[in-house]
Order: structure tokens, then sequence, then C-alpha cells
């Protein structure tokens, strides 16, 4: 007769490795409620979007992280966060995945402000970035023989297609994206850093 496992207490907290991408699940929920409160006009994307110097609104470079321009863009970017989001909790935890979401996406709405390239609204930026933080952390761990090659064919599809969402979605910006991937790209050799 095989014994069960003891259950878990209801003040233990999962750990990053039992399969639970919470962060990820987080980031794309309150992504996805976001989109849907701002199609109901409740909200405007002029109190949240990135669409010119944000002046005295102070909360405009984050919030336009969440101001995803309708389903289509949100199911493309969620899509790309939840592959790469879930990929780096599974290595590091919740922490770095909402760190390296909020910190690239923070970069490329500074880079936006900085050379005044309105607008740029949504997520387009965070998700280049974290899947720039995957590559070059997964790289540099197969470079130790501590992973295997990444499949390149998908990771270039989904980031052309970020890449280039500008041309589709004139809301979504290119600055804004090329500094969120530059910001992962730095992020991933740093997380790369603390597997050694």
């Amino acid at each position: 007769m095989r014994r069960r496992p003891p259950a878990r207490s209801a003040r233990e907290r999962p750990e990053p490795s039992d399969g639970r991408p919470l962060a990820t699940i987080g980031v794309i929920v309150v992504s996805a409620l976001a989109t849907l409160i701002l199609s109901t006009g409740f909200v405007s994307i002029l109190d949240v979007g990135l669409l010119g110097p944000p002046g005295n609104e102070l909360w405009l470079p984050l919030s336009t992280l969440f101001a995803n321009p309708g389903p289509g863009y949100l199911f493309v970017v969620m899509l790309a966060v939840g592959v790469f989001g879930i990929a780096l909790e599974r290595r590091f935890g919740l922490f770095a995945v909402l760190v390296v979401f909020l910190l690239t996406g923070l970069v490329g709405s500074f880079a936006t402000i900085g050379i005044e390239s309105y607008p740029a609204y949504g997520a387009n930026s965070a998700a280049l970035g974290l899947a720039f933080a995957w590559l070059l952390e997964t790289r540099a761990s197969v470079a130790r023989g501590a992973d295997r090659e990444p499949d390149m064919i998908g990771f270039g599809v989904m980031v052309a297609v970020l890449a280039l969402l500008p041309l589709a979605e004139p809301s979504a910006s290119f600055v804004a994206g090329a500094g969120g991937a530059a910001a992962g790209a730095i992020l991933g050799l740093l997380l790369a850093s603390l597997r050694r």
C-alpha cells in the first residue's frame, strides 16, 4: 500500500520549482483585466497610456505597460510573456519575472520619453525584455553545459512578431521595444551570473 504525501499546510507558499508560475499568470491576468476595463470606456487611454510627455502624471511609464490596445495585441504580447515568463520563473522564481517584466517595460517607456517617440502603450517592450533575458541566460547555461540548445526558430519567430508589432498597431513603439530588448539582454546576463 502506497503512502500519500503529507498535505500541504495552508501557510506554505509554493516553491518556484513546483510548476505554478504565479508571477507570469498574475501579469497576464492584470493585463487582460486592464484591457477589458479600457474597452468599456470606464478608464480612458489618455489616463494610462504614454501618448506624449508624462508631465506630472508620473504613473504613465508604468501604467502604459498594462494599456494593451485590443484583444489581438494582448494575445500576441501575453503569449510571449507566458512562454518566456514561465521559463524564467521556473528557474529563478516569481520575483525575477516581476523584476524583468517591470524593469524592461520601464526602460522601454523611458527610451520613448527620451527620444520623444509617441505613442507607446502596451507591453511589447516588457515581452521583448523577457524574451531576451531568457535567451541570454539560456545561452550562458548552454555554454556551461548545464542546458541544451534552445529552439532558435521559435524564438526568432516570436521576437520578429513582437518587434514588428508597431507596423500593425501604431500605438506600439519600435523605440520602446528596442529599449526593452536591450534591458532584457543585460538582465539575462545578470541572471546567468547568479547560476554559476
